[in-house]
């Protein structure tokens, strides 16, 4: 399933009605965070099985400092947050503490944590733009740049 995105901001936080009715009819796997991992480039290289494309996405991690140096294949792969050990901003324990998939289903939402990797969000979107292509940058945006957007959503959702 593809979506069609339709922004009228650079900012993640406001958004075109278009595209919250798109997203919140979509299946998509959403993170504790709020990250989309169907549009994560390591998720998706992951579920591929493509080791090509999981070394594009290792060179891609150190492009944004996310990684100090290029890993290989087999140490980037990812299956989801169920996976991870630390969470960068300490959301995965409490919702699985909480028996919740994600923050936006908190009744605490939004917390200090939350808001925390909002605003780590936002400086990761303001550095990335420097640095990675309108392409690269796209594929960021829907993957990791939505969280508060994609978190609201899924506290709205009645289905």
């Amino acid at each position: 399933m593809s979506l069609t995105f339709l922004l009228i901001s650079e900012s993640p936080n406001i958004i075109n009605k278009n595209f919250n009715i798109c997203f919140i009819m979509s299946k998509k796997k959403i993170a504790y965070c709020g990250d989309v991992c169907s549009f994560c480039p390591r998720y998706v290289a992951t579920q591929s099985g493509s080791e090509e494309e999981l070394k594009k996405v290792a060179i891609l991690l150190k492009k944004v400092g996310w990684r100090d140096k290029i890993l290989p294949p087999e140490k980037i792969k990812c299956h989801g947050c169920q996976d991870i050990e630390t969470c960068e901003y300490d959301v995965k324990d409490c919702c699985i503490a909480q028996n919740i998939p994600n923050c936006g289903k908190c009744p605490k939402y939004p917390c200090p944590k939350i808001e925390r990797a909002f605003e780590i969000t936002m400086a990761n979107m303001a550095r990335f733009r420097m640095i990675l292509t309108e392409s690269e940058f796209a594929t960021f945006m829907r993957a990791f740049f939505w969280k508060k957007a994609n978190l609201d959503a899924e506290r709205n959702k009645v289905i």
